[in-house]
C-alpha cells in the first residue's frame, strides 16, 4: 500500500514539475557590439562597444514566439579632414557621434521545442520591425551640428539559446539592423553581435 501511495505521489510531483518548467515568458538582457555598414560606415566607420538591450518574448507555440525589444548603441569616431556643406566646407579635427535606439516587435522560430525547460542548445531565427530613433552629431571645434530622426526599420536575427538552468539561458546571436531613409537623413545600417542572459517563467 505504501509503495502504491509513493508511486502516486511521485507521479503527481512529476506532472507538477513539468508544468512548473513551462516557459511562457522570457526576458533577456544583452550586451551589444555593433559594426556599421553601407552609408553608416561611410560617415562613421568605428564599431560600437557601448550597446545593450532589453528583450521580452512570449511563446505562442512550442517553436514560435513574439515579443518586443529595445536596444541602444553609441558610435563615436574622431577624425581629421574636410567636410562639405551646402554653403561651403570646413577643415579640421572632427568628432562624429551616432546614437541608435531601435524599438521593435519581433517574431522568432526555434528549431527545437523551446516551450519547456531542456538541457539542449536551441538555435533560432527571427525578424523584427518597428522604429529606429537615430541621432547624429558632428563636432568641429566649438561647433556642434546635430540631426535626429525617427526611421522605419527591419532587423533579421539569428542565434542560439544555451541552457544554464531550468529557468535561464545564455543567448548568443547576430542581427542586421536596417533603418530606411527618413527626411533628409539617408538609410542607416549595422550588424549587432550580442551576448545575453535570459530568464524564463
Amino acid at each position: 500500500m505504501r509503495t502504491i501511495v509513493a508511486i502516486a505521489l511521485l507521479a503527481v510531483l512529476a506532472s507538477g514539475a513539468y508544468a512548473q518548467f513551462n516557459r511562457d515568458y522570457t526576458g533577456v538582457i544583452t550586451y551589444d557590439i555593433s559594426i556599421p555598414t553601407s552609408d553608416t560606415r561611410e560617415w562613421i566607420s568605428d564599431s560600437s562597444f557601448r550597446g545593450f538591450g532589453f528583450h521580452g518574448r512570449r511563446m505562442i507555440s512550442e517553436n514560435t514566439s513574439w515579443g518586443i525589444s529595445w536596444d541602444w548603441s553609441t558610435f563615436n569616431m574622431p577624425t581629421d579632414g574636410t567636410i562639405e556643406f551646402d554653403s561651403g566646407a570646413v577643415t579640421g579635427h572632427q568628432h562624429r557621434i551616432m546614437y541608435s535606439m531601435p524599438i521593435l516587435v519581433n517574431y522568432h522560430y526555434y528549431f527545437k521545442d523551446a516551450h519547456v525547460s531542456s538541457d539542449e542548445t536551441i538555435p533560432y531565427v527571427g525578424i523584427g520591425a518597428g522604429t529606429y530613433w537615430i541621432k547624429q552629431t558632428l563636432e568641429i571645434g566649438v561647433i556642434a551640428i546635430e540631426d535626429s530622426n525617427w526611421h522605419f526599420g527591419v532587423s533579421p536575427d539569428v542565434g542560439v539559446k544555451i541552457p544554464v538552468s531550468f529557468y535561464s539561458d545564455l543567448v548568443v546571436g547576430a542581427r542586421y539592423n536596417y533603418a530606411f531613409e527618413s527626411g533628409n537623413t539617408p538609410s542607416q545600417s549595422y550588424w549587432t553581435l550580442y551576448l545575453g542572459l535570459g530568464y524564463s517563467r
